[in-house]
């Protein structure tokens, strides 16, 4: 009913046609003239005064009296224990997928059997409706075992859609192409570097990974902010960290790849997680030793990503045993000895990592530990027989005490009791000699255990309350208990 004069801006009609109706107006899809929109909402919300606009955008439209009302994703099972398709039935994105899957396939069934594969496809896409109706119509030609195990190729798999639909709603890649495309250079350079973080990342290393030499941090800043308003990056609870959507990060890998930026990325995201890590080494055994440990448990997906780098970085094999070494009390306070052990033996393994210095040495230290704590102790030998070798070769007698503890606890694992108390008093005398409250706390703590293992409680208790001064001296909580 809008009539237009001849002569006039189609403007004037559509605000004359406002001023005296109580309308809801809706705006769909604005991003890709959302400067537009955002003028005819100002123009049309002054008009009036009993128009409401509800818009639909990527990003806010920015007007005054504009209210935002984030759309979620799908929710998704947060674990995988409870696999009874009743249960299921009570998550939004399980339920379209199986709509759409009947749809495709009259006979498609959720079964307990099918449960799992399900539930992983609908988490790996992240709850987008989208992407999971896509899947769903793949169960014309392929189980969902089969679904879930190619969506490592997503962008070929998630392919098919409605053929009236707009070309970018026909294929996941074509959707995040149209939001790809209306980005800035400089957002889409972001974005692209951004695909390295496995997980959640903070500010910081956005900034060391995503800006070139020199730029400046306070424009890197406004492209993130650009890009979590535009959706395609999201800020976590409590407003810290950033993630990316996992159909989106492999998006921006492929750019990445495409740029020939990956090398450079990557080499970042080591640099940045190898400073943090030994920025963490001196934390872990400090009162703050509790907050590293927390944000270490943050980072831990980064720190295998970088960890994984390492076998493609020019210095991947120094950066990568210094990596690890940082953080080996992470590992054992979390009861991670396992997953320690077996990275610790990688990046040992690694072509450049074999030269005998002191990267080396505390490598196989650190492996020789694990080995320790795991009880295999014919490995201990290997390992921390040819730490101890390259310690003495160095003259570091700070490594060679250190070394003796762990290989100490291997000989008491052993019963032999006369090879541990000769490790353990030419370790304990050398941390006396070092004046290192640390590393005398440590071996008093082995000697302490000996006689524990021996049945002289009274001699162990009497070194177990040494310890335990020493330790709180120090502030080192996990010591103490």
């Amino acid at each position: 009913g809008v009539k237009e004069e001849g002569g006039r801006p189609i403007i004037e009609a559509l605000a004359k046609h406002v001023a005296e109706r109580q309308l809801l107006l809706i705006l769909d899809n604005c991003e890709h003239v959302v400067a537009a929109c955002a003028e005819l909402a100002k123009q049309l919300l002054q008009a009036g005064p009993n128009l409401r606009i509800l818009a639909t955008s990527r990003e806010p439209i920015r007007v005054a009296g504009e209210t935002t009302y984030p759309v979620p994703a799908l929710g998704v099972p947060t674990t995988s224990e409870n696999l009874d398709p009743a249960t299921l039935n009570d998550y939004e994105s399980i339920r379209l997928f199986v709509d759409r899957a009947v749809a495709a396939q009259p006979n498609f069934r959720l079964t307990r059997e099918d449960a799992a594969a399900i539930v992983d496809i609908c988490r790996r896409l992240d709850g987008i409706p989208f992407a999971i109706e896509l899947a769903a119509a793949r169960v014309r030609v392929l189980s969902v075992d089969n679904i879930a195990a190619r969506l490592g190729d997503r962008f070929r798999l998630l392919t098919g859609g409605d053929r009236t639909a707009l070309p970018r709603q026909q294929t996941l890649r074509a959707l995040i192409d149209w939001s790809y495309d209306l980005l800035t250079e400089e957002e889409r350079a972001l974005l692209r570097r951004l695909g390295v973080f496995a997980g959640s990342w903070t500010l910081g290393a956005a900034e060391s990974v995503g800006s070139d030499q020199g730029a400046d941090q306070v424009d890197m800043l406004e492209i993130l902010t650009a890009l979590v308003e535009k959706s395609l990056i999201s800020l976590e609870a409590g407003g810290a960290r950033y993630r990316l959507l996992e159909s989106v990060r492999e998006y921006a890998l492929e750019r990445l790849r495409e740029a020939g930026e990956e090398h450079w990325a990557r080499s970042q995201h080591l640099a940045f997680y190898l400073a943090l890590a030994e920025r963490a080494q001196a934390g872990l055994v400090s009162p703050a030793q509790g907050e590293w440990q927390q944000r270490l448990d943050l980072e831990r997906e980064n720190i295998l990503s970088a960890h994984s780098w390492c076998d493609r970085d020019e210095a991947g094999a120094e950066g990568g045993l210094r990596l690890l070494h940082a953080i080996k009390l992470y590992w054992i306070n979390r009861g991670l000895v396992n997953l320690a052990h077996r990275i610790t033996v990688e990046a040992l393994s690694r072509a450049s990592a074999g030269e005998r210095g002191m990267v080396r040495c505390r490598g196989l230290f650190d492996a020789g530990q694990f080995c320790a704590l795991m009880g295999h102790y014919g490995d201990v030998q290997v390992y921390l027989g040819e730490s101890l070798a390259i310690a003495r070769e160095l003259g570091d007698i700070k490594r060679v005490a250190a070394v003796l503890q762990p290989l100490a606890m291997a000989s008491l694992g052993q019963r032999d009791f006369a090879a541990a108390r000769a490790q353990l008093d030419e370790a304990l005398v050398l941390a006396r000699q070092l004046g290192n409250p640390r590393e005398i706390a440590a071996a008093l703590n082995q000697v302490a255990a000996m006689h524990r293992m021996q049945g002289d409680l009274d001699a162990a208790g009497s070194l177990y309350e040494q310890v335990h001064a020493l330790a709180s001296k120090l502030g080192d909580q996990e010591s103490v208990a």
